[in-house]
Parts: structure tokens; sequence; C-alpha cells
């Protein structure tokens, strides 16, 4: 059997001063034959020999779970950093690396970076009528220059205490300020104003906007009692992301509330949660029933997780380890780090569905005042590469907000943006290409698709 050729040369790390380091050696390839090229601090060819075979098993056994371990990044350093946000009163939020309502930020495009924030004005009273005639709470956006950082415009409207919410799409923006729901283009001027009427006889509970991956659909969750105040009921509108004209209108129930749960352009996919098992429930835009295409028999969350929709029959799972499904087969699986849990209901996807990010916490518990309390110790933000099977990207948040926390890719997948407290820093995304440069194979299948299972 013919000899297999080696890299020509293996070299352990070392010192300032050049030096290997004690008692290791260096090995070089000539022809078909290992050599030892010294050996440091030690004497003796027999042992020299016994010490390279010992290398080369454990090179073989490094090879062997090289697969599984994560890559480092290589750029640790933002592409930018800059202030965006002012000093602002905000109402406290417990759990504030979790909240989206108070502050947030999203990719518009490629190019420019949405930052929005809610302060407390209080020179202003509440009005019943809107908040737009006034209110305490005011909702500024801000749209930022994704290359260099610089502030381009800042639009600012009257909000409620909750329901605040910005979503992205293809043509467009949705902005919810309470009981208002707005459409503005891409330029943040307003196309659109729909007042949200809450009738107490039809006991309307709360609205919650969800948006594919791709951005061509947006799907209005219509929470509510139905008429004999016993069950609740989900009634959803979908909207074209591009044309904003209906495509699908139905109700279900119970509603689909306190659950993870996403949209593809087609589908709506949710977790649910047993003992010791969850299972993934996907549905047709337009079926009030689903079908369990993914079992996950596992320690139990207890809590939402972290879920997010790629394509109709592709999906991601965070809750006590990373999973990736493609047609009902897990394609990858990593375990977290030992006391790490994802920060629910926070994922940021590229459009083409390719590279996921995803933030994970560790959370100490402290006794004040006679009471358990929650605090943030740790928080990185993990971005996987679907189409290798393995993590693309880790970033340190450090140190750790104390306010405000959010992250988003751009959807090419080229730039990671994070908002630690009034802080917004831009990164590459390490030793991978702009998702523009790659052919495309059409339609709403992420690109990468066809190369999954190669």
């Amino acid at each position: 059997m013919a000899a297999v050729r080696t890299p020509a040369l293996l070299v352990p790390p070392r010192d300032k001063y050049n030096r290997p380091p004690l008692g290791r050696i260096f090995l070089a390839h000539k022809g078909e034959r290992w050599v030892s090229g010294g050996l440091v601090g030690m004497h003796g060819d027999r042992f020299a020999k016994k010490l390279i075979i010992l290398i080369a098993l454990s090179v073989l056994s490094v090879n062997a779970v090289a697969e599984h371990r994560p890559l480092e990044s290589a750029h640790s350093a933002p592409v930018w950093s800059a202030v965006l946000i002012p000093k602002v009163e905000t109402k406290p939020t417990r759990h504030y690396w979790e909240d989206r309502e108070n502050a947030g930020i999203s990719f518009l495009d490629d190019q420019r970076i949405l930052v929005h924030y809610v302060n407390m004005d209080f020179g202003q009273l509440s009005s019943r009528q809107s908040a737009d005639v006034s209110s305490p709470f005011r909702l500024a956006a801000t749209l930022v220059d994704g290359d260099a950082g610089k502030a381009l415009l800042t639009r600012e409207w009257g909000t409620r205490s909750g329901g605040t919410a910005i979503r992205v799409n293809h043509g467009g923006v949705f902005i919810r300020t309470g009981d208002t729901l707005r459409l503005l283009s891409g330029d943040l001027v307003e196309m659109q104003k729909i007042p949200i009427e809450y009738d107490s006889a039809e006991g309307m509970i709360d609205w919650d906007i969800q948006v594919s991956a791709t951005r061509k659909s947006v799907l209005f969750n219509h929470i509510r009692l139905d008429p004999e105040m016993t069950n609740t009921v989900s009634k959803y509108y979908v909207l074209d992301g591009e044309s904003f004209e209906d495509r699908e209108v139905w109700e279900q129930e119970p509603a689909m509330r306190g659950k993870a749960y996403s949209v593809s352009d087609n589908a709506i996919g949710y977790v649910e949660h047993s003992t010791y098992r969850e299972q993934v429930v996907i549905a047709k835009f337009g079926s009030r029933n689903g079908d369990a295409v993914w079992h996950h028999r596992n320690e139990g969350c207890y809590d939402s997780g972290v879920f997010a929709l790629l394509t109709s029959t592709a999906f991601i799972y965070a809750c006590k380890e990373f999973s990736f499904v493609s047609d009902g087969k897990l394609e990858m699986k990593q375990r977290f780090d030992s006391g790490e849990t994802p920060v629910n209901a926070k994922v940021a996807l590229t459009e083409n569905g390719r590279f996921v990010a995803i933030s994970l916490a560790r959370i100490d518990v402290r006794s004040e005042d006679d009471e358990l309390v929650d605090h943030l110790s740790r928080l990185r933000v993990i971005v996987y590469d679907l189409a290798l099977k393995q993590r693309a990207q880790e970033l340190e948040i450090s140190p750790v907000p104390k306010q405000f926390y959010d992250f988003a890719i751009s959807p090419d997948g080229s730039k990671l943006a994070i908002l630690n407290d009034r802080t917004v820093s831009v990164y590459q995304i390490a030793g991978q290409q702009s998702e523009a440069a790659q052919p495309a194979d059409g339609g709403t299948t992420p690109n990468f698709a066809s190369h999954m299972r190669r």
C-alpha cells in the first residue's frame, strides 16, 4: 500500500524568544519518512521515536474530532463602534438582555442598520385617545450607515408602556407603538397607519409580528379570547413582505402564545414542550393542523428556548444544545458550555438561511433582600454556518450590558452588529464571503440547501 504523504511541517507553539517548549519535539517530513528535528531539554533517540509515535496518534485523534471543534473568531476587533443611543430613562426590565421592546437593532439592508430605543419623557401625560397625541413613552429609531457607523436620520413616535415592536421586511419596516401599527418605507417615511382597536367585548389580548428569514412573508398574530371567554384564539394575517397585500387569513385555537414559534415563506412552526421531550410542529399557512416533524428526546427545557424556521422543512432549535434539522434529519448538533443557556427568543438569520446567530448567557442567582435575583455574568454571540455545519464565529460580550442588548446579521451574511447598552459595534463575520457573491438557486429555498448533505 502506498504511503500517505503528510504535511511538510508540524511545529508546536514557541515562546516569546522563538524557542520550542521544553520537552517537545518538532518534526519534518523528508520523502516518505518523518524525522526528528530536535528534542529540547531531553536526550535519547529511542525516547524521541516513542514521542513521534505518540504525537502521530494524537494527530489522528485530533483530526477525528476537529469537525466538532468551534471556529474561533479571527476578527475579534470590530470594524467600527459608536455610541448611538443617548442617556435615556426607561422602564426597568428584570431580564433586560432578553428584551426587545425597550431597545433593539436590525439590518434594514446590507448597508443600513436600524437602531431603536424607548425613552421616558416625564413632561408628557398619557393620552387615552392615542399615544400620538401625548405619551411619556417615546420611541426613537435611528438609521445608521453600516459601513461607517454614521447616523443618517432619526424618527420619533409616541408609544405605550408596552407593545413596542420594529420588524424589517423586504418592502420596508413595520412599527408597532402600543395601539398603532405603522408601515414605513426604507427611508422611514410613513406610508400607512392602522389603529389597533381593543374591544373589551371581544376580549383581545395582544398582537405579535413574525417575519420569515427571506423577509418575504409577514405574519400578524391577533391573540384574543373567544366569545365564550373560555379559550384563547389566534387570528393570523399573512402579508406579502414586498407588496403588503393579504395572502392568508385564518383562525386557530388555542392561541399561539407562550411558545417559541416562527414562520417561513409559507408555513408556521412551533415547539411543544413535555416532560423530557420537545417536538417541533409545522403547518402550512391556512391549515389548522400541523405535523410533528421532529422529536427531541432530552432533558426538558422548561422555557421557550430559541426556534427559527429557515424553510417549511428546515429549522434550528436551541435549548440545552444547538440543533439544525432539515427534512426531519438532524444535520448538526452541538452542546453548549456547562452553565450556559440561549437567550430566549433572540435569533438572527441571513436571508438565505445559511448563517444563524444566537446568544448564550450564564446567569448567577443571588439573594437580595430575601429574594433570589438573576444576574448576568457572561454573554456570548455564536454565529453558525449551516452549510459547513460548524461555528463560524464566537464573540465574547465584555463588559456585559447593564441596560440594553441585541444583535443582528446583515441579509448577505457579511456583518454582525451588536448593541451593548448605548454602543453599537459591527464585526466582519470571520472567514466568510458575502452571500451576495454566492450563486442562488432561486425560490425560497436557502442557497446552500443543495449542498447540505454533500
